[in-house]
């Protein structure tokens, strides 16, 4: 009897072990399998698939996305080495706040292929922002606004961007090739002192570049010195044959500008152009209060629209669809100058030539010298 139980003690105890090296031995095949066809796996599933190996990258379309800085200041992922071994990704930033956007400047500088999405309104209250884009590297990428708002920027002499004996004021310092799109601007303050000054949200555009569905609405504007630029939208325009200037807004702002000589350029939406068959349309102008002086002979270009416009070319130039309404618009000058309702000076391309199509002005006052133009 002692011998039976013992032997079916011993064959109950093999049976076990047999049953759980079996079983170990099918975990571990199930594990590798999932690991080796894990697409059909997760496809079946639903599940989406991440590569573990670099999540910020996505290797089908080529992007590389800049996550949100971490709260110690430090950006989660390498800023430099992986979006320099290929040319053709693309780079994209993700402003979320104030710290992302006053550092983007010093983040792209020398970058190709750049996407910059803003994600959040944000509110600078009264803080500067570095200037985006420069003489030697120029913002070439493109700036994606979402819908969202940038509010409460402040823009002083202090901050502003001095190069080739120039002061460039705006969030825009040099632009070329690139996409501006879907952002209002709303309650920024321009202060600013001294010579060879270009104020707007963009200073200078060197050509190539749309800027669509943008609104500048409820700034001030306080500007005192010689040689000024001044376009609401870009202060100094090259307009080429790909260049699109569509849907721009200026609205409800106050501006105050003292020229004490050289030439001042200015236009709610250009202050200089160079207009080369690109597409202009969708311009409104409203709600504004502009007073501008000049208490030593300058030379004064000045209108609604463009300060000056240039072109060498051959052909009509169409501004389609213009609202101007409800503007007070007071110039006082000691010399004669260029003032007019729509564009300050025209060159190289006769008046007879510019055509605006479908204009509205209404409730507008805007005086000269005391007279109403």
């Amino acid at each position: 009897m002692k011998i039976k139980k013992l032997m079916i003690f011993l064959l109950l105890t093999t049976f076990s072990f047999s049953f759980s090296f079996v079983a170990a031995c099918n975990f571990g095949v199930g594990d590798s399998i999932s690991e080796e066809s894990g697409l059909e796996n997760d496809q079946d599933s639903g599940e989406d698939i991440t590569n573990n190996d670099d999540e910020n990258f996505d290797s089908e379309d080529e992007i590389w996305v800049d996550e949100k800085p971490n709260d110690d200041g430090n950006s989660s992922t390498d800023e430099g080495e992986d979006a320099e071994e290929d040319d053709a990704q693309t780079r994209v930033y993700q402003i979320y706040d104030y710290y992302d956007l006053n550092q983007l400047s010093e983040n792209i500088k020398s970058a190709e292929n750049v996407v910059v999405e803003l994600k959040n309104d944000i509110d600078c209250n009264y803080h500067s922002v570095n200037t985006i884009g420069d003489y030697n590297n120029p913002f070439s990428g493109e700036f994606n606004g979402n819908g969202f708002t940038i509010s409460n920027i402040y823009f002083d002499s202090q901050s502003a961007l001095k190069a080739n004996n120039n002061t460039l004021s705006g969030m825009f310092g040099i632009v070329e090739n690139a996409n501006i799109h879907n952002i209002t601007f709303e309650n920024c303050m321009f202060d600013l002192q001294g010579n060879n000054i270009f104020a707007g949200l963009i200073c200078k555009s060197n050509g190539g570049t749309s800027i669509e569905n943008i609104s500048m609405c409820n700034g001030s504007y306080n500007i005192i010195g010689e040689n000024i630029t001044f376009g609401g939208i870009v202060a100094e325009d090259l307009i080429t044959s790909t260049d699109k200037r569509i849907n721009l807004a200026f609205e409800g702002n106050m501006i105050t500008i003292e020229s004490n000589g050289g030439s001042l350029f200015f236009g709610t939406c250009f202050g200089k152009g160079n207009y080369n068959y690109g597409e202009i349309s969708n311009l409104i102008i409203s709600d504004n209060m502009i007073f501008i002086y000049d208490y030593n002979y300058g030379n004064l270009n000045i209108g609604f629209l463009i300060g000056k416009l240039q072109s060498e070319m051959d052909k009509e130039l169409l501004i389609n669809v213009v609202y101007i309404n409800n503007n007070l618009f007071e110039v006082e000058d000691l010399a004669s100058s260029n003032i007019s309702r729509y564009i300050g000076n025209v060159e190289g391309i006769k008046k007879s030539q510019i055509h605006l199509n479908q204009v509205t002005y209404l409730d507008n006052y805007f005086y000269y010298n005391s007279i109403d133009l």
